[in-house]
């Protein structure tokens, strides 16, 4: 068995997060808040001395600098951008890929709406880069209507925020674990048709450490 540290959406607050012992840590994205190389050059030389045998980190919608990165990822950390990779034995493939809104235009500047976007248009090929043999998911966002509930909207309607095309996907594949986060109000784990969704948001909407990672066994 391997043993999974499962966290996302740390928004800077990293150092500050209780660590459980484990094989792999594997972090879904948000590292960042504000998307500045220097909160990427810190989250690097942390994750670089955290006291786990390897380590698995991909971006989110905050990690602006990550995006166009030119810092080095350290030795033994495996960042993956829309890649497979084995690690202590266990097939991984991970993504950040937000699919953007509608009404955000094709010739937008990359990063306006959010770090990693993609247009709606091309997010369904996107995941069909998911191998079929895949243990581990690691996405950034949700699928459609799996732990997926956004904030509360201007009209009071609390709405769900998941990728459908991404869910369409993991159907298909059915991986062991799905590991997200992205949506910070309904943070937990649900098991459905063979696979484990874990969203492993660690922050609260007003961006308070508040959970702990989910520890999970391969």
């Amino acid at each position: 068995m391997t043993t999974l540290v499962v966290m996302s959406d740390t928004h800077g607050h990293h150092r500050k997060v209780p660590l459980p012992p484990g094989d792999v840590l594997v972090h879904c994205g948000d590292t960042l808040l504000r998307g500045k190389e220097a909160e990427l050059a810190d989250f690097l030389d942390w994750i670089a001395q955290v006291p786990y045998r390897h380590k698995v980190f991909i971006g989110g919608n905050h990690d602006w600098a990550l995006e166009g990165c030119k810092l080095p990822i350290p030795k033994g950390v495996t960042y993956l951008l829309g890649q497979a990779a084995q690690v202590a034995g266990v097939r991984f493939f991970g993504a950040p890929w937000r699919p953007r809104p509608a009404w955000v235009k094709a010739d937008s500047p990359p990063g306006r709406y959010s770090a990693f976007g993609v247009m709606l248009a091309d997010i369904e090929a996107r995941w069909a880069e998911v191998p079929a043999d895949t243990q581990v998911l690691v996405t950034h966002v949700p699928p459609h209507e799996v732990l997926d509930l956004g904030p509360v909207d201007p009209d009071g309607q609390q709405r769900r925020r998941g990728c459908p095309a991404l869910r369409q996907r993991v159907e298909q594949v059915r991986p062991q674990f799905h590991l997200f986060g992205h949506n910070h109000e309904e943070p937990g784990l649900l098991k459905r048709d063979g696979t484990t969704f874990v969203n492993a948001a660690l922050l609260n909407n007003d961006y308070e450490l508040i959970r702990p990672p989910i520890v999970l066994e391969v």
